[in-house]
C-alpha cells in the first residue's frame, strides 16, 4: 500500500514539538526532521519543519488516517503548528 507523503499546509516549529514532546528524536544535525512515535496505532511520522509528513508502520490505511488524526491534533493542542498570519 502506498499513500502519497502528507501535509498540514502550515510550518511547524520543531524545537517547540521537542519542548512538548520530551519523547520525540530529533537530531538535525543528522536528519531534517523529528519521529514522533504512537502507540495505538504503532507507527512512526516523519514529521518536517514545512509541514510534510510521513507515516510509517501502519498495516492498514485506516491506521495511518488514525496515527496522523491523533498527531494533528497533538500538535495543535501544543501550539506548535505556524499558522500563516491572515
Amino acid at each position: 500500500m502506498w499513500l502519497p507523503p502528507l501535509s498540514l499546509e502550515h510550518g511547524i516549529d520543531l524545537q517547540a514539538v521537542v519542548k512538548a514532546f520530551p519523547i520525540v528524536e530529533y537530531r538535525p544535525d543528522v536528519f531534517p526532521g523529528l519521529v514522533f512515535r504512537t502507540k495505538r496505532p504503532r507507527t512512526a511520522n516523519l514529521v518536517f519543519r514545512t509541514g510534510k509528513m510521513v507515516c510509517t508502520g501502519a498495516k492498514k490505511e485506516e491506521e495511518v488516517n488514525q496515527a496522523v488524526m491523533k498527531l494533528c491534533q497533538e500538535l495543535d493542542e501544543n501550539d506548535v503548528i505556524i499558522y500563516d498570519a491572515p
